[in-house]
Formats: structure tokens, sequence, C-alpha cells
């Protein structure tokens, strides 16, 4: 019989992520990604287990995490941004588009997956383990 849960100590890692977009990444950018959903989707919030939506992650974190430049970190960024994987918002949920509106932020940065990648998931997840098809 199919459930919903995970092993534990594992993530549930968007399909779409793999077979549509790593292909189109760079290094890095397939690096932060990764980051990404480990940040969130590898975390379960509360007795109601849902998964983070978003987390707070410094540029230093991003650095260290990916093992690449900084430089190289803020393009990935800006590049994800634009292929609309990924969003950077501040404490308020406002998005942040820019590199200037990022830097000058003087809050914290959340990251998030877009929430087309999202809904993907949680629509291909809840089919494939109602119809008990391998997700």
């Amino acid at each position: 019989m199919a459930t919903n849960t995970f092993p534990r100590y594992s993530i549930p890692f968007p399909n779409r992520l793999v077979d549509e977009q790593m292909p189109n990444l760079s290094d890095t950018e397939w690096r932060i990604v990764c980051v990404l959903v480990r940040q969130t989707l590898g975390w379960v919030e509360g007795v109601g287990g849902q998964r983070k939506k978003r987390d707070w992650l410094t540029h230093s974190q991003l650095r260290i995490r990916t093992g690449r430049e900084s430089a190289a970190v803020s393009r990935a960024i800006q590049s994800l941004l634009a292929k609309q994987l990924i969003l950077v918002e501040d404490s308020e949920g406002k998005t942040l588009l820019t590199p200037h509106q990022r830097q000058h932020n003087l809050g914290r940065l959340y990251f998030r997956l877009h929430p087309n990648i999202l809904s993907t998931l949680e629509t291909t997840h809840t089919t494939s383990v109602l119809e008990g098809e391998n997700p």
C-alpha cells in the first residue's frame, strides 16, 4: 500500500527539477537549487508535517554550501530568479528581484522554490500516491 511518507533523513526532491531543469542549469545554479530543496523540502515543520516553504540563507552560507565563489553564487541566484525557479524575499514576503534590492535589504533574505515548482510537486505527489504510482 502506498503512503505519502518519505524515509527518515530523506528529501522529497521534485522530479521536474531533475528531468526538465537540471540539463539547462549551470553547475552553480544546480548546487543552489539542491541547497534550497534541502533547506525547505528537507524540513518538516510543526505537528501537521508540512514542508518548509522558505528558509533564511545568507550569501556566505550559500558560498560554503555550494563550494562556489561569491560572484558565481550571485550570478546563479540572478539566473535562477530569471528562470523562475526560485524566489528571494524579505522578512515581509516582498520579492527581491534585483541584486540592488537584495544588497540594500536591511533584514534577512529568505529563499524559496518558485511556486510553480512546488505546485507541480504537490499535485504530482498527491496523484501518484493515490494511484499507487512511483512519483
